[in-house]
Protein backbone atom coordinates (compact mmCIF):
# COMPACT_ATOMS: atom_id res chain seq x y z
CA UNK A 1 0.00 0.00 0.00
CA UNK A 2 1.09 3.52 -0.73
CA UNK A 3 1.38 5.24 2.19
CA UNK A 4 0.70 8.70 0.74
CA UNK A 5 -2.43 7.39 -0.63
CA UNK A 6 -3.84 6.49 2.92
CA UNK A 7 -2.67 9.43 4.55
CA UNK A 8 -4.28 12.20 1.70
CA UNK A 9 -6.58 10.13 -0.27
CA UNK A 10 -8.53 7.15 -0.47
CA UNK A 11 -7.53 4.16 -0.81
CA UNK A 12 -8.71 0.69 -2.55
CA UNK A 13 -7.52 -3.11 -1.65
CA UNK A 14 -8.51 -5.92 -3.05
CA UNK A 15 -7.71 -9.41 -2.36
CA UNK A 16 -9.11 -12.96 -3.63
CA UNK A 17 -8.02 -16.10 -2.05
CA UNK A 18 -6.18 -18.57 -4.26
CA UNK A 19 -9.26 -21.01 -4.70
CA UNK A 20 -11.22 -17.57 -5.89
CA UNK A 21 -14.48 -18.47 -3.43
CA UNK A 22 -13.71 -15.37 -0.72
CA UNK A 23 -13.05 -11.91 -1.45
CA UNK A 24 -11.58 -9.23 0.95
CA UNK A 25 -11.89 -5.48 -0.33
CA UNK A 26 -10.74 -2.59 1.93
CA UNK A 27 -12.01 0.74 1.13
CA UNK A 28 -10.99 4.06 3.36
CA UNK A 29 -12.24 7.14 1.97
CA UNK A 30 -10.48 10.61 3.23
CA UNK A 31 -7.04 10.71 5.02
CA UNK A 32 -5.57 10.43 8.38
CA UNK A 33 -3.66 13.51 8.04
CA UNK A 34 -7.22 16.11 6.72
CA UNK A 35 -9.48 14.13 9.45
CA UNK A 36 -6.99 14.95 11.90
CA UNK A 37 -6.43 19.19 10.60
CA UNK A 38 -9.92 19.44 10.88
CA UNK A 39 -10.65 18.10 14.44
CA UNK A 40 -7.90 20.23 15.32
CA UNK A 41 -9.49 23.48 13.82
CA UNK A 42 -12.71 22.28 16.39
CA UNK A 43 -10.80 21.92 18.80
CA UNK A 44 -8.84 25.19 18.61
CA UNK A 45 -12.28 26.79 17.95
CA UNK A 46 -13.85 25.49 21.03
CA UNK A 47 -10.70 26.33 23.74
Amino acid sequence: MNIKKILFGSCDYHKTSEDGKEKLSINIQGGWVIGLIILGLIGWLVF
